[in-house]
């Protein structure tokens, strides 16, 4: 019980996804520093924190065991964590002395421009295709930015581009999962406007296109594997998505594949030495 509590606690309060930030980053390009890593920690911990708190006043009571629930009952603690993240932001930026970099400038400028078109109703006026499709290309687009380096490491586009489409494919599990909130408000999802099943094809596509794109970065061949197991998880815990699926497949899951590469590598060094040193 108390081990559940932790996972709860450490999940729900948008701990992990910014470690799980980290680790993507850490392992696109290794030799990012500590003071940047902690940056970029406080900052998905602080934003996740402020849209959590925003959104629970339209959601009603709901039990503990959810992530809105938990939420709803902690929600004094969301806030000391929210104020904590910020102050971790202000403090790693002025060790990085105050360097605002160009690519957290265009996430920054993604988001406020998506939410204020948003808010005026303007997107509605486009088909509801591209509605769907701008609405997860844009998330997408803003965590790429934030995960490029910018403390004086060589960024790739390639690499951008992988990162931009793996996070395109798991936004779209996370429409599954909302399907039954956003029908009555006809929100423009992919799975509402195709349906779960095409859904489903779509975000496979879209894994696949991430590996390859990889694939063709000059990276080890250790790396590749990871990507490549990354990728093969990914489409079977896709196909497992369905609406009813706890908040912890998700949370934990599908947002846990973003570390999954770093995590795994370590081990695929070590076959591959026993396999030289036995064989």
């Amino acid at each position: 019980m108390f081990f559940l509590r932790l996972i709860r606690l450490l999940v729900y309060s948008n701990v992990f996804i910014a470690i799980c930030a980290v680790g993507l980053r850490c392992f696109c390009w290794p030799t990012t520093t500590y003071c940047a890593s902690a940056l970029l920690f406080f900052a998905v911990l602080a934003a996740y924190s402020v849209l959590k708190l925003v959104g629970n006043k339209n959601h009603a009571l709901q039990p503990d065991f959810t992530a809105i629930g938990w939420l709803q009952q902690n929600t004094s603690m969301q806030y000391v964590i929210a104020i904590a993240a910020f102050t971790g932001v202000l403090f790693c930026w002025y060790k990085l002395q105050f360097v605002l970099h160009l690519s957290w400038g265009i996430a920054v400028v993604l988001l406020l421009f998506y939410i204020y078109f948003r808010k005026v109703h303007v997107l509605s006026m486009l088909p509801r295709v591209f509605q769907a499709f701008m609405k997860i290309g844009i998330v997408a687009a803003v965590w790429t930015f934030v995960l490029l380096p910018f403390d004086g490491e060589t960024s790739l586009p390639l690499l951008s581009i992988y990162l931009f489409f793996f996070i395109l494919a798991l936004m779209i599990p996370f429409e599954i999962r909302d399907m039954q909130h956003d029908a009555p408000f006809q929100v423009p999802t992919l799975p509402l406007l195709f349906g779960e099943g095409k859904a489903k094809l779509i975000s496979y596509l879209l894994l696949i296109v991430s590996f390859l794109f990889y694939w063709m970065i000059d990276s080890g061949g250790v790396e590749r594997c990871a990507v490549g197991l990354t990728t093969l998880i990914g489409v079977a815990l896709v196909r497992e998505t369905s609406p009813t699926r706890s908040d912890l497949f998700f949370l934990v899951g599908i947002d846990g594949l973003l570390i999954f590469p770093l995590l795994i590598t370590p081990f695929l060094h070590e076959l591959i030495y026993f396999y030289h040193t036995f064989f």
